[in-house]
């Protein structure tokens, strides 16, 4: 139920702000306390089909090496797969603020992947999250 929860939420979030390029009213940076949270994202990719997820995983490989080498404020971008459903992928996604996130969309191997991705899927949802409180990442404390 939770996860139904998730998707309507981010089908009204997709329909405000997701695009290549994001609006001026989707780009406020929450803050609490003096400081700047933490951004992220989850996304659930479904592939055509096994094989196709398999190649799906190695254009993401791709772009992750670029992620590693080339962006600082990317902070975890991790390739999930799902237990039992060899089609579905899930990626989380956390950025140090939203600047690095839209510096995240402007590089050249996430382009890249941007671009080819759509012939090995058969959907895909993504879910904006703001950081409220955590261990790791960029909270250092209770953000209330």
């Amino acid at each position: 139920m939770a996860t139904l929860k998730v998707v309507a939420e981010f089908l009204r979030v997709k329909e405000l702000c997701y695009s290549q390029f994001f609006t001026e009213s989707c780009k406020t940076q929450p803050t609490r306390k003096g400081r700047t949270m933490g951004f992220g994202l989850v996304v659930r990719f479904v592939a055509h089909d096994a094989t196709a997820a398999q190649a799906f995983d190695a254009l993401a490989e791709e772009a992750l090496n670029g992620i590693r080498a080339e962006e600082p404020g990317t902070l975890v971008y991790v390739n999930h797969a799902v237990a039992n459903d060899p089609r579905v992928r899930v990626f989380y996604e956390l950025y140090t603020d939203r600047e690095a996130f839209e510096e995240h969309e402007r590089q050249p191997h996430v382009r890249r992947f941007l671009a080819e991705r759509g012939q090995y899927l058969e959907s895909f949802e993504v879910t904006f999250l703001d950081e409220v409180s955590g261990k790791g990442g960029s909270a250092t404390q209770t953000v209330r």
